[in-house]
């Protein structure tokens, strides 16, 4: 993981893309549109002047294998785990 910003599917692979990135990278990595994607994996979004971190999805129950990401995600940029592992889409 070095772009603190991407995807995290449901095997808990992490598909890096750029701030803003993320619809572009759906669409050209995985052939879909970001609200879709949502679906099934975890959309990590980093704020760097603020340091705030979003996970956000529309999954209602995430994988073990998206939850061990999210702590490994957590763990290499210094941030601490959230209370819950992710926040849906308008809820900050």
């Amino acid at each position: 993981m070095e772009s603190p910003n991407g995807w995290i599917l449901p095997g808990g692979e992490y598909v890096e893309c750029g701030f803003c990135g993320h619809l572009q990278c759906a669409i050209d990595v995985f052939k879909q549109r970001g609200e879709n994607l949502e679906l099934i994996a975890v959309k990590v979004s980093m704020s760097e002047s603020y340091g705030i971190v979003r996970f956000l999805t529309e999954r209602r129950d995430l994988t073990q294998e998206q939850k061990m990401r999210i702590e490994e995600y957590c763990e290499i940029f210094d941030y601490e785990l959230p209370p819950i592992y992710f926040t849906f889409e308008g809820l900050i």
